[in-house]
C-alpha cells in the first residue's frame, strides 16, 4: 500500500498514515507484550515500513528515518507507555493516601 502511494502523497500525509494504521496497533497492549521475542519481529517490521515510507534500500540504516519523522522505535515506545503507566499508578496511589 505503501509503495504504491509514494508518489502521490506527502510525507506529511505518510507521517500521519503511519501513526494511525501502524503505530495505533503498536501501542495496543504494548505494555503486556513489549519485552517478547515478537518485539524483535515488529521492529523489524516497523523499519521495513519507514523504509517503504522514505524508499530507501532494505540494507540502508533507518535510523536518520526515525530522527527525521520523530518516530519512536518499538523498544523506546514500551519504555514510554511504561513510565505513562507507571505515573499513572503513583498518582492514583497518592491520591488515597
Amino acid at each position: 500500500m505503501i509503495t504504491s502511494l509514494r508518489g502521490d502523497l506527502s510525507l506529511f500525509m505518510f507521517r500521519n498514515m503511519y501513526f494511525k494504521k501502524f503505530q495505533s496497533v503498536i501501542k495496543y497492549d504494548i505494555i503486556l507484550w513489549g519485552w517478547e521475542i515478537q518485539s524483535v519481529k515488529v521492529l523489524k517490521i516497523q523499519k521495513r515500513v519507514l523504509r517503504a515510507i522514505r524508499g530507501l534500500n532494505k540494507r540502508e540504516s533507518c535510523r536518520p528515518i526515525f530522527n527525521e519523522l520523530k518516530v519512536l522505535t518499538v523498544t523506546a515506545l514500551y519504555i514510554f507507555e511504561m513510565l505513562c503507566y507507571s505515573k499513572k499508578k503513583i498518582s492514583k496511589e497518592f491520591r488515597h493516601v
